[in-house]
């Protein structure tokens, strides 16, 4: 089902892509399934009929309009359009599950046997994951756990001290890159504080920052693109 089409002209479709995925509650989409759920008025950014034609054609006018945070994937017959690192949408399936196999997530996720076992050693070598051999009746079999973190809110206090400088705020694209925590987990947490009062996040110009930059802002539950970390009673 598409979502309601959006009026008013600070909307971008940028804006038109988070609430697709949010919808969905999910950083992968198929082509189909993208198509299927854009607004009437999608035809100001992608030209007329966008969703009339082959797949092929409806990609190609697609990226264009794509920041360096989306990338597109097939598997079998498939094509798939990301919002997320394909690390960050392993990590966030895994830790929705008590223990998980390499082979469900394989199953269950979009992504070619490569890039599973890329992202799975990544995330390894960062210690947010671990592996854990497993005997079953007729071989073995590698379970997927996730450690328990020390208190994240003191974890990104810490971090908070390190990079301010003296100043009563930061990047939250510093920040985010000082802890390197996988996408998901970031965002969770400094929403969490936000929500609980704890820090403000503060809007601000976009364009004094590079492209990339952006990309490790927070964009809020607004679709507003938070760029300063605020501690406050400080």
């Amino acid at each position: 089902m598409a979502i309601k089409e959006i009026s008013g002209m600070d909307y971008t479709f940028q804006d038109i892509l988070n609430q697709i995925f949010d919808k969905q509650k999910r950083d992968y989409l198929t082509i189909t399934e993208l198509k299927t759920s854009l607004p009437k008025n999608i035809e100001n950014f992608l030209g007329p009929q966008p969703k009339k034609g082959t797949n092929k054609k409806f990609i190609e006018r697609l990226k264009p309009h794509l920041s360096e945070a989306y990338t597109i994937h097939k598997k079998g017959a498939s094509t798939y359009l990301l919002r997320a690192p394909i690390q960050d949408i392993i990590h966030a399936y895994i830790v929705q599950k008590t223990s998980v196999s390499i082979r469900n997530v394989s199953k269950k996720l979009p992504f070619q046997k490569e890039l599973i076992a890329d992202a799975l050693n990544a995330l390894v070598q960062s210690g947010a994951i671990q592996l854990k051999i497993v005997p079953t009746s007729r071989d073995y079999m590698i379970q997927i756990l996730v450690p328990e973190r020390p208190d994240p809110f003191r974890e990104i206090k810490k971090a908070y001290d390190t990079i301010r400088m003296g100043k009563n705020y930061v990047k939250i694209f510093a920040l985010r890159r000082f802890l390197n925590w996988p996408k998901h987990v970031f965002d969770s947490v400094i929403q969490s504080l936000w929500d609980a009062g704890v820090v403000e996040l503060q809007a601000s110009d976009p364009y004094l920052l590079t492209e990339d930059q952006r990309a490790d802002s927070y964009m809020d539950k607004t679709h507003t693109l938070r760029i300063l970390l605020i501690w406050r009673n400080e």
